[in-house]
């Protein structure tokens, strides 16, 4: 049986072809955090002011150098700290959707006593009972009239035992499966991976069985890549140290959370072992509880660093800029269309991006029939994997910072001719744009025209940037002004549920432009930008709210039929959180979890890019999913 080994050991990725690894994760952004944060830690957070950092990477490329804002009270190090899995590294999901650090000891109770005893159970020799059975004393130790250890005290009982709780070995999957909770994206920008992964584990969770298994005290994964002079893509497995990444404090020993992607823990342990100890004059009972964890997911996370750091970071071969780096610098930041190979190989059919298009006003359907025939194909063929096998699609969506900005300079406009057009009653030439003698807004409109106008001056500031240092403050300066306008209380238009469309437009733009530079902050977000999300479904509805049958190929003909408003895509996010919660008070469905419904209007106004897949799965023989234990490779 293989084990996890909870000794401190090295955890530096394997050297690739030709280089020496570096330190696992030396040339990552140093801005981790505490992977879960509580209620009130939330409540605090949104009292802090706003960090602003910039994008390590640029480009078409969505997460980088995006790390969480750092939490802690003390100054950590520069994460080359290694250390093996400790159950209290992981989380475990609330009602609320909250993350909860695993409490790996609880103490019992002392009381005085006067006994000799006999453990008749030890921690080498346990008694294993089923989840909720409770031992006898007489099962745990002897008492005796003479001889035995004299004992004045005893810690616990088998009615409040002290309780430990540890990590099940040889365990992958929490009840056998990969689940989207698993996927947990931490302070490593590879969100386009861990979306990829979101999407695998919705559409073909099969698919992540078959690539992971152990290897004694490792772990090993098999990945495609390409091998050029045979014009097609290989299975190639990776092994690699059973062990994750801990960020610790400036004692360098302390460890404070994972730096990667942290691990789920199961609500409920899968059995109890039980013993009695006897320290000085004290007989201590035990009960130590075994959890399942998804340990898949950050093992998948750091064999995929592993993998890029010998063969590129889509598995086609090392960059120039790629030698000599770290595998986790190499992952930071990407495209997930072009993760696919990586997962399916030769069987990957296409992959490749669609612009969603963009302008005020109804037609957003219209506009974007393009994007809709992907979204219709991706829904159609989604339960395809299975012993038929068969086509299948994959979506990711993401919005740049320059598609953000590009769009808040547009809906300012929106806003701005509402109040000269509908307040002030049109129809007065482009000359009495600032509204003339007989000027009807009120004052709040007036207030909110005067710094959208200077926030549409900050922006063309930034557009007109020539210097990446000049670029940055702009767009830093851009963020702040936004962040000012779309307080709640700043601009109460902004926030009216049942105000003009203008309004909600906007507020939902500068939810993402306020949080330019980050993918992970605390307080009021809509969807971050250069952060890529998994699309899940989607559901197409008319004004009376009713489901319509169309797909890509009636799509044309039908569109005057689709209420944007009423439709629905269902999304989600690799942080398991940080959903949408533009005044700060929690996501609209009352669970933080991640994954979120957008009305297809939203969706289409806030996002600017769809990153496709499609795979051509080929029918697969007897059971489907592939069993665990099988390293079967790719198909």
């Amino acid at each position: 049986m293989s084990q996890f080994v909870f000794e401190k050991m090295d955890d530096t990725l394997s050297p690739g072809p030709t280089q020496v690894a570096e330190e696992a994760l030396s040339q990552v952004d140093t801005q981790g955090a505490m992977p879960s944060a509580e209620p009130q830690q939330q409540q605090q957070q949104r009292q802090q002011p706003r960090q602003q950092a910039p994008r390590s990477r640029g480009g078409d490329v969505d997460g980088g150098g995006q790390g969480e804002l750092d939490r802690t009270p003390t100054p950590l190090t520069n994460s080359t700290h290694h250390d093996s899995l400790i159950i209290n590294s992981g989380v475990q999901v609330g009602a609320d959707g909250s993350n909860q650090r695993v409490d790996p000891s609880t103490t019992a109770e002392t009381t005085d006593t006067r006994l000799r005893v006999n453990p008749l159970r030890t921690q080498a020799n346990p008694l294993v009972l089923p989840l909720g059975t409770q031992p006898t004393r007489a099962q745990l130790f002897q008492s005796l009239r003479k001889g035995g250890s004299r004992v004045k005290h005893m810690q616990g009982d088998v009615n409040a035992p002290n309780v430990t709780r540890t990590i099940q070995p040889d365990t992958l999957f929490i009840n056998g499966a990969p689940q989207v909770a698993d996927v947990r994206q931490g302070g490593i920008g590879d969100c386009y991976f861990l979306a990829v992964l979101l999407g695998v584990v919705n559409g073909d969770p099969g698919k992540i069985s078959s690539m992971m298994r152990w290897s004694g005290a490792n772990f090993t994964t098999t990945f495609n890549r390409l091998n050029r002079a045979l014009g097609t893509w290989v299975p190639t497995p990776v092994t690699n140290a059973a062990t994750l990444q801990h960020r610790v404090r400036d004692d360098g020993a302390t460890l404070v959370a994972l730096r990667g992607s942290t691990f789920r823990v199961a609500d409920n342990p899968t059995q109890s072992a039980w013993y009695a100890a006897v320290a000085g004059d004290t007989l201590r009972v035990f009960r130590q509880d075994y959890y399942e964890t998804a340990m898949w997911a950050p093992f998948m996370e750091k064999a995929y660093a592993d993998f890029a750091q010998r063969y590129g970071q889509y598995g086609e071969g090392l960059k120039d800029t790629e030698q000599g780096r770290s595998g986790y610098s190499i992952i930071d930041g990407g495209a997930s269309n072009k993760c696919y190979h990586m997962f399916y190989g030769d069987a990957v059919a296409s992959e490749g991006t669609e612009d969603i298009n963009f302008s005020p006003g109804d037609g957003i359907v219209r506009n974007n029939l393009p994007a809709l025939r992907r979204l219709l194909a991706f829904n159609a063929q989604a339960v395809n994997p299975g012993p038929a096998g068969g086509e299948q699609h994959f979506i990711q969506a993401r919005i740049s910072d320059d598609g953000a900005i590009d769009r808040a300079k547009i809906l300012a406009d929106a806003v701005i001719n509402y109040h000269y057009n509908q307040v002030n009653g049109g129809n007065w030439g482009a000359v009495k744009r600032l509204f003339g003698s007989s000027d009807h807004r009120n004052d709040e409109q007036k207030r909110l025209d005067t710094a959208l106008n200077a926030l549409k001056r900050r922006i063309q500031t930034y557009k007109s940037a020539r210097t990446n240092t000049d670029k940055r403050n702009a767009k830093n300066s851009v963020a702040s002004l936004a962040d000012d306008i779309q307080k709640p209380n700043a601009y109460p238009l902004l926030h009216n549920t049942g105000g003009a469309r203008e309004y909600r437009e906007l507020n939902e733009n500068l939810g993402i432009v306020i949080n330019l530079g980050s993918d992970n902050s605390p307080g009021r977000r809509m969807v971050y930008s250069s952060h890529a999300y998994n699309v899940a479904r989607i559901t197409l509805k008319n004004k009376a709210g009713e489901v319509l049958d169309i797909n890509a190929s009636n799509l044309s003909a039908r569109a005057s039929e689709i209420d944007p408003g009423q439709s629905v895509i269902h999304v989600e996010n690799p942080h398991a959180r940080n959903e949408p919660d533009l005044d700060g008070t929690g996501p609209t469905d009352g669970v933080n979890d991640g994954g979120f419904d957008m009305s297809l209007d939203s969706f289409l106004r806030n996002f600017d890019l769809l990153r496709l897949a499609t795979v051509q799965h080929e029918a697969q023989p007897g059971d489907f999913p592939v069993p665990g234990n099988m390293d079967v490779g790719f198909g």
